[in-house]
């Protein structure tokens, strides 16, 4: 297996990251900023040059005995990043629109599996004569409409239910912590 190098955005260290990460959100070990681990960019092709370049000009020669001053950090100074596969993550806040939109299409897909059930009871189901006014457009527009109407119904429900529950994880994250979740 190769490692990728990764160096962060915010701390500016360099970090040597497994291939197997490749894709994944990790966070720094020295600042704890979250990044995704992408594969390196492939470098462009040497350019095509017909003619040579043009001779540079020299640099003024060093004296003799000068020293030049090279800063390269020892290996023990920069700990590889490894991301352990228990490696524990802070859940600290859930994007409300983002949270409401998913619970609105779970909602909505359960809504429409249980309006095809009602639509199948419409259709083969004979009501007794007291639920007849159910049934004045008839079975199936009374099916079609099940099919509309449960599935839309849903998922109102669950776009108010999931903001709501992620504002109100928001707030208490505040007062009691937030959830750490372990990530392989």
């Amino acid at each position: 297996m190769a490692n990728l190098t990764h160096t962060c955005g915010t701390c500016g260290k360099q970090l040597t990251v497994p291939d197997r990460y490749l894709g994944r959100n990790l966070k720094c070990p020295h600042c704890g900023t979250a990044f995704r681990v992408e594969a390196p960019a492939p470098a462009p092709p040497p350019p095509a040059a017909t003619t040579p370049p043009p001779p540079s000009p020299a640099a003024p020669p060093e004296p003799f005995g000068a020293i030049v001053a090279t800063s390269t950090p020892s290996p023990a100074a920069e700990a590889p990043f490894t991301a352990e596969p228990g490696a524990r993550f802070t859940l600290r806040r859930i994007d409300v629109l983002s949270a409401a939109k998913v619970s609105a299409a779970m909602h909505g897909l359960l809504g429409f599996a249980l309006g095809i059930v009602f639509s199948v009871m419409a259709l083969l189901v004979s009501m007794p004569l007291k639920l007849r006014h159910l049934f004045a457009l008839g079975k199936g527009a009374t099916a079609l409409l099940a099919l509309v109407v449960v599935p839309g119904s849903f998922a109102i429900t669950g776009l108010v239910v999931g903001a709501a529950f992620a504002a109100l994880y928001n707030a208490t994250t505040k007062l009691f912590g937030a959830v750490e979740v372990e990530l392989e």
